[in-house]
């Protein structure tokens, strides 16, 4: 069974389930807190959404989505003294950007993962005992290389049990509303067999794609919840770029332990 599981704010779609979970944060950005269409700068969109309240004043720190499978781990200080060949970093802001990266796992309290969307899936996974913490921008490219599942090994080895970890699949665009051709539909059949990742020859489902992965890397079935939200179908309260094309703007999906 796949629990669908979503609390929703004026600024901010999150799990009901993680309430409690203490120090955790996390959620995606609504339209009210950044309304603004187009891509913008990374560091932009982290003023803006602080200004507006939705996202908390800690250090932040988001992948610049290249539709790739790689992944950053951060279990050390992040700053401008540390910093890697592309990396950008706002000492106002006290936040950076990896370069080349879909996905970021970290280690330390006090970080905050963020990535953009607009019908891609974001995907959030924890552990809440080694307080362990993953997010990735997962579209079509990404699942197809495995990122969900390759989320999960490297929480595990980073510290994080598979018995322990949670996932939840936030707002994203729903299969009945992304049609893809049949030839991709095709590949991903070939690639994940005995997976739901289409209903039909022409809809994929990001979602089951995720949650086939998920429980390929270890994570129990019971664990994985689904916002059960679609992006395309709630253009007033998300943002959809196959719904706004080039006018689409960027929810931000933030998670980390405080």
């Amino acid at each position: 069974m796949f629990l669908n599981d979503c609390q929703l704010s004026d600024l901010a779609v999150s799990s009901s389930r993680w309430s409690a979970i203490p120090g955790l944060i996390h959620g995606i950005t609504t339209r009210s807190a950044l309304p603004l269409p187009g891509k913008a700068d990374f560091f932009d969109s982290i003023a803006r959404a602080r200004a507006a309240g939705a996202l908390p004043d800690l250090l932040a720190l988001g992948a610049d989505q290249v539709h790739s499978d790689r992944l950053v781990l951060v279990d050390e200080p992040i700053g401008d003294n540390n910093r890697l060949d592309g990396f950008r970093w706002d000492d106002r802001l006290r936040a950076g950007e990896f370069p080349q990266a879909d996905a970021l796992v970290t280690t330390i309290p006090g970080v905050l993962l963020i990535i953009q969307t607009a019908d891609c899936l974001p995907v959030f996974a924890i552990d809440p005992a080694s307080r362990v913490a993953g997010l990735a921008h997962c579209g079509w490219r990404g699942l197809r290389a495995g990122l969900a599942g390759k989320l999960v090994a490297h929480m595990i080895a980073a510290g994080a049990s598979a018995d322990n970890i949670q996932a939840w699949l936030g707002p994203c665009i729903h299969a009945g509303n992304y049609e893809v051709s049949r030839e991709l539909v095709e590949d991903f059949r070939a690639a994940f067999p005995g997976a739901p990742v289409a209903a039909d020859e022409r809809h994929l489902d990001l979602p089951a794609v995720a949650r086939h992965q998920l429980e390929r890397a270890g994570v129990q079935t019971q664990a994985i919840a689904d916002s059960g939200q679609c992006t395309f179908a709630n253009p007033g309260l998300y943002h959809s770029y196959r719904a706004h094309a080039a006018q689409a703007g960027r929810m931000l999906s933030f998670l980390g332990f405080k």
